[in-house]
């Protein structure tokens, strides 16, 4: 008879091998709930995701590289997807030149394609002289944002009534264009004066300057609430998502000289019907699945999606780029972020980013604290630093967005 002890070791195996399998369908239930295991951690994909897809860039051919690099899109030919915010701004112009009063907000995500959308705009109209800026550091005080205008204008301003009284007489019938205006604020007492400022330069010169700024939808949100950012600009013209097709035209236009090949699952090539397919069918359905895959991952954004088409590519030979599958990051540890956590990205969100001061600064905590807060987050992934600032990890930034939708920290 076999010993207790070895048939015992038996069942052992057998229950260990059935806890597991309802282990594994409980959590997949609990997903499909929305119950989250408040012990999930943050995925080590997320945390790697931007130097990962730095590495996978750098190990690309150099002719090849070039079209991978994210950049405005300057050619009209491969931006024909945003025809109806093009109409819209052609519009304001048209009304300016007749003497009105119209100034134009283009209201969009980073990544989502205002710079390639003011490019194609100026080239269609040469004619135009213009002053273009792209706000980098945060200007939020009065003083700074003079000396700021008067860089730009390249005229000394001493105060906003000269700065209205130079514009009005050297710069009628001009254009400027002010990228990044999600950067003349800090959330805090005092916070708005750089930004008040230059509603007060507009406000008095629409007629003679074509105004157009640009920035967030979270930061439009939120100063619509806290200055009423719609009564300095006639007309707000937000992006719309970009959908999987026009992302697959912008695409294939921009990888134009190369082939693509996209390499079936494992589950796909085993498909009876996938089998059943000539070559040109099978990657045609490959295409229509990867570009719709790509389109869901990045949201339509068009940084995002660049990203994950570096994280996809498995060899570039011969003018021929092998595409593999594209996997999605789990972000389900998101909903156990504390409160301390889900606030500072709020603080991100509504900025566009923060350095370690302004942060301390909007929150009114000591520096040390704030470090103490900000570099888990950027180890973990949560957030990035690519320069003095910290910004939202792009592959998180929808998710993050909805999150703090959904617990009413922003609206």
């Amino acid at each position: 008879m076999e010993p207790m002890k070895s048939r015992w070791s038996k069942w052992k195996e057998k229950l260990d091998v059935l806890f597991e399998r309802i282990k594994d369908k409980l959590s997949l239930l609990k997903k499909k709930v929305g119950i989250i295991d408040e012990s999930e951690p943050i995925s080590f994909d997320v945390a790697e995701f931007m130097s990962d897809t730095q590495q996978a860039l750098e190990k690309l051919p150099n002719d090849y590289r070039e079209k991978c690099e994210i950049k405005a899109i300057q050619d009209k030919h491969n931006f024909l997807f945003r025809e109806e915010e093009m109409e819209k701004i052609e519009k304001c112009l048209e009304h300016w030149k007749e003497d009105r009063f119209v100034t134009a907000a283009l209201v969009g995500e980073k990544g989502s394609g205002i710079s390639s959308l003011v490019n194609i705009f100026l080239e269609n109209h040469p004619e135009l002289t213009v002053l273009r800026a792209e706000i980098d550091d945060k200007i939020s005080e009065q003083d700074i944002c003079m000396e700021w205008l008067s860089s730009l204008l390249q005229k000394h301003l001493e105060n906003t009534q000269m700065a209205i009284q130079i514009l009005q007489d050297e710069f009628d019938g001009k254009v400027i264009v002010l990228e990044n205006l999600q950067h003349l604020f800090l959330k805090k007492v005092g916070g708005f004066e750089g930004i008040r400022t230059l509603f007060d330069i507009i406000a008095s010169t629409g007629k003679q300057v074509f105004w157009i700024g640009a920035l967030t939808p979270s930061s439009w949100n939120y100063l619509d609430k806290t200055v009423s950012i719609r009564n300095y600009f006639t007309t707000d013209i937000h992006l719309n998502d970009i959908k999987a097709d026009q992302l697959k035209q912008l695409f294939l236009s921009k990888h134009k000289g190369y082939k693509l090949k996209i390499k079936p699952t494992k589950e796909i090539a085993k498909d009876k019907s996938f089998k059943k397919m000539s070559d040109k069918e099978q990657q045609e359905f490959l295409e229509e699945q990867f570009f719709y895959m790509l389109n869901s991952l990045s949201h339509g954004n068009l940084t995002l999606a660049q990203l994950y088409w570096v994280r996809a590519i498995s060899t570039v030979e011969n003018h021929e780029v092998q595409l593999a599958d594209i996997s999605k990051i789990e972000t389900d540890f998101l909903e156990n972020l504390n409160p301390e956590q889900l606030f500072s990205l709020q603080q991100m969100l509504i900025h566009d980013g923060l350095n370690i001061e302004d942060f301390a600064s909007v929150t009114n905590q000591p520096l040390l604290v704030c470090r103490n807060t900000l570099i888990p987050m950027r180890e973990k992934g949560l957030l990035i630093q690519p320069s003095e600032k910290y910004t939202i990890n792009p592959v998180l930034y929808q998710p993050v967005y909805q999150l703090l939708k959904d617990k009413n920290f922003i609206h």
